[in-house]
C-alpha cells in the first residue's frame, strides 16, 4: 500500500499530465486509494479548479519501473475506446498518460 507521501507524488503527476490538456487552474486533492494489486495502485483524487472539469479523476500507477510496456494495453484501450464514445461513453474516459515516468 503506497504510503501517504507516495500517493501525493501520484497526484503531482498526474497533474503535470493533465495541465498539457486542460485549461485553467486546478489542483489534485485527496489522492485515496482505491485499489492495491500486485501490479498497480488504482487513486482516487479530487479536482480543484475553475471551468468545466470532472469532479474527480482515477490514476493507475504501475509498480514496476523496469518494465515499460506494463499498462500500455490499458492505456490504448481506454484511449481507443474515449474517442469512439463521446456522446454515449462505453469506458472511462482517457484524459492521458505518461510513459516517460510510468511510476
Amino acid at each position: 500500500m503506497p504510503r501517504e507521501i507516495e500517493r501525493e507524488m501520484i497526484a503531482l503527476r498526474a497533474m503535470i499530465v493533465l495541465q498539457r490538456i486542460w485549461k485553467g487552474a486546478f489542483h489534485l486533492e485527496q489522492p485515496t486509494l482505491i485499489s492495491d494489486r500486485g501490479r498497480n495502485h488504482v487513486l482516487r483524487c479530487q479536482v480543484q479548479g475553475t471551468g468545466t472539469l470532472p469532479a474527480s479523476i482515477v490514476v493507475k500507477w504501475f509498480k514496476d519501473s523496469l518494465d515499460p510496456v506494463r499498462g500500455l494495453t490499458d492505456w490504448a484501450s481506454l484511449a481507443f475506446l474515449s474517442q469512439l464514445a463521446d456522446e454515449h461513453p462505453v469506458a472511462p474516459y482517457f484524459f492521458g498518460g505518461d510513459a516517460e515516468h510510468p511510476t
